[in-house]
């Protein structure tokens, strides 16, 4: 990946060569099918593709925040008004992602990136890396594909998945903003995959007493075993949470 100016312009963007003969090759040929069909100020866009004899060049929007993980390193948690502006920005993608028949199948914080170096309240929230994503059409029609063990839906596990396992990996990422550390975890990655198939997780009081009610509640109804319980992405962008204290937030702008 390197930085190029367009003289033109003035404008920087991001760019990946990918050596034409290889595996990732036939991986990278269909993330950059799958990003043209996406257009969403949250989803990193892919301006363009050029070539020579050798590699595909990928031309993107440049983002110079780096990783929603490192950020989340270096701050521990989030607030719960830093992880609403993040959080809101990751469901109003996923809603454009599966208006579009699209799973990215790989939530995870290394997976966004931020589009400056400035405080996380005022960034715009940016995913990326489509390797695993396919298109899905109907109910538990995709199999064969694995993400990040502490994101990963317990029906990726069975082999048996829809679009719904990206909002189990949202509730997994709202719970890692809120408390600096992820709803399932354990000694090795067979124990935090034991807890995922099951769903078994725990609001800790020492960690949780100053979140509030509506945040528990929207965890809650994204990390759920039952498919059909499952928040929707549009169910989570509509959540009391997401609508409740953005209004708030709101307000207290506009008086300050």
């Amino acid at each position: 990946m390197f930085k190029a100016i367009d003289p033109t312009t003035g404008v920087g963007y991001a760019v990946k060569a990918v050596a034409k003969e290889g595996s990732e090759a036939q991986v990278v040929a269909r993330e950059c099918c799958i990003m043209r069909q996406l257009n969403h100020p949250n989803i990193l866009r892919l301006h363009t593709t050029l070539e020579d004899g050798h590699t595909w060049y990928l031309v993107t929007e440049l983002c110079v925040g780096g990783e929603l993980f490192g950020r989340l390193r270096e701050m521990g948690t989030f607030t719960e008004a830093q992880a609403l502006v993040v959080m809101r920005q990751i469901l109003s993608a996923v809603r454009h992602m599966h208006s579009r028949s699209v799973a990215h199948c790989d939530l995870k914080p290394e997976n966004f990136l931020l589009k400056t170096d400035g405080p996380v309240e005022g960034n715009t929230v940016k995913l990326i890396d489509f390797g695993l994503s396919q298109v899905c059409r109907g109910k538990g029609v995709l199999e064969g594909v694995m993400g990040n063990p502490y994101y990963v839906a317990p029906q990726v596990l069975s082999g048996c998945y829809d679009i719904a396992c990206d909002m189990w990996s949202c509730g997994a990422l709202l719970y890692l903003m809120l408390v600096g550390y992820p709803p399932f975890f354990g000694e090795t990655y067979a124990e935090v995959l034991a807890k995922v198939r099951v769903g078994w997780y725990e609001f800790h009081e020492s960690d949780w007493r100053h979140i509030s009610n509506a945040a528990k509640t929207l965890v809650t109804c994204l990390l759920t075993t039952d498919v059909e319980k499952r928040y929707t992405a549009r169910q989570a962008v509509n959540s009391q949470w997401v609508r409740g204290r953005l209004s708030l937030y709101n307000l207290i702008d506009s008086l300050s």
